[in-house]
């Protein structure tokens, strides 16, 4: 529990001492660089690869997965309640992150670097896909080390997700969709969210609620 409520602190403080650089006009070498970097190794197998990957990080991905699992849960120990609180998961985090962009009002990369289509009125920072990524997929990976019975399953379903993870994140930057800093800035955000969340469900599951 100390750990956790310790990488909670540290993913929150991460978030702010990103926020902090952006505010400060601080970030521009470090997003340029990288952003440039991924820009020049663009190729056509690698940005199907992205669009492809990119898409796990949207919403009728996780409307598809929780149906699965629920029936998943439910049909092993009846625990009906990780599907519930996958939902509020996901669908606050959602919410989280469109406040926040309309907080912060970040303008999107450059139209001409841009590989997708996306809203003209939508803003970059933080990453509505990173954000959402971290917390329905780490959820996901709360509920193997909680639920499955193999060792050999529980590594591998971390180290799948946590890749899968990573890599919708870098997708967003090689498709021109965001910087690099409103990557970081979503995976803050989302591991901060995710575990303030499971805490409070724990506390409320604890109280009989």
């Amino acid at each position: 529990m100390i750990a956790l409520t310790l990488l909670c602190a540290f993913s929150l403080y991460i978030f702010f001492k990103i926020t902090g650089s952006l505010h400060r006009g601080a970030l521009a070498d470090f997003d340029n660089g990288i952003s440039a970097y991924i820009f020049e190794n663009r190729s056509e197998g690698l940005t199907n690869f992205m669009i492809f990957i990119t898409d796990f990080g949207n919403y009728y991905v996780y409307l598809a997965s929780l149906p699965i699992i629920f029936f998943s849960l439910y049909r092993s120990k009846k625990h009906w309640r990780r599907s519930i609180e996958a939902v509020v998961v996901v669908i606050s985090a959602f919410v989280l992150n469109t406040f926040l962009k309309l907080y912060f009002v970040r303008p999107r990369p450059d139209l001409k670097l841009r590989l997708v289509d996306l809203s003209m009125e939508s803003y970059s920072y933080p990453s509505g896909h990173s954000m959402t990524a971290i917390a329905f997929y780490g959820f996901i990976i709360y509920l193997v080390l909680h639920h499955a019975k193999s060792n050999v399953l529980k590594y591998l379903a971390v180290l799948f997700l946590g890749i899968l993870i990573v890599v919708i994140g870098i997708s967003r930057i090689y498709l021109g969709a965001h910087y690099p800093s409103d990557v970081l800035a979503g995976f803050a955000a989302g591991l901060f969210w995710l575990l303030l969340v499971l805490g409070w469900l724990r506390f409320k599951s604890r109280q009989g609620i």
